[in-house]
């Protein structure tokens, strides 16, 4: 199965990646892997750091925009809070759902 799922319909294009935390990436990677979906969770926003500038304004540049992700419509801003600092709550996990479906409602 090499990094997915039993059933999962995505594919985990980051499985192998050699990262110890999951913030080494760049836009040229993003280029280079061509994502059908992005998923961004804005830690900044989740932790109210001062002076931070919005996910939206760091993912809108032109290299991103090159991404099938953004070519379709198929970037999806996640729930920060929920995702970086409330995840396994009974409310965050509502909330990591509510994301997914978003996400899928997108691809239809």
């Amino acid at each position: 199965m090499d990094g997915e799922c039993a059933g999962n319909p995505f594919k985990n294009i980051a499985h192998g990646a050699n990262t110890d935390h999951g913030s080494e990436s760049s836009f040229e990677l993003l280029v280079k892997l061509n994502p059908d979906f992005i998923f961004v969770c804005d830690r900044d926003s989740a932790i109210s750091r001062p002076g931070a500038r919005l996910a939206q304004d760091v993912m809108a540049n032109p290299l991103v925009e090159r991404t099938d992700a953004a070519k379709n419509g198929r970037i999806v801003y996640l729930t920060s809070s929920a995702w970086y600092l409330a995840e396994g709550g009974l409310r965050a996990t509502d909330m990591m759902f509510a994301d997914i479906e978003k996400a899928l409602a997108i691809a239809k």
